[in-house]
């Protein structure tokens, strides 16, 4: 990947993370203006950089993390939506190799 993509991948984790962190501490909330965005950035920077492979990598990213977040709930730990999407917004952006990390 292109260290300039990389970089704009980078910042969008950064955004999405912090964001959240703050928003969920305030409110109680993590905002679908926050995951949804981050979640689209992810696909679609994949898309630019390696093509349809980026974009099979970006959604095994998502969907990996989603599975694991959602076998947390099956051990008994509750989490909401907003952590959902902001995990699968995770995985879209860096692939399933930084969600498995």
């Amino acid at each position: 990947m292109n260290p300039n993509w990389q970089g704009l991948t980078n910042l969008w984790v950064i955004y999405a993370a912090t964001t959240a962190a703050v928003t969920d501490l305030r409110w109680g909330k993590i905002y679908n203006l926050v995951t949804i965005p981050a979640l689209v950035a992810g696909v679609a920077l994949s898309a630019l950089t390696a093509g349809w492979p980026g974009v099979a990598l970006s959604l095994q990213g998502m969907g990996i993390a989603v599975a694991l977040l959602l076998l947390t709930l099956l051990c008994g730990q509750y989490l909401g939506g907003g952590d959902l999407k902001l995990i699968g917004a995770l995985g879209a952006l860096r692939g399933p190799a930084f969600v498995l990390s």
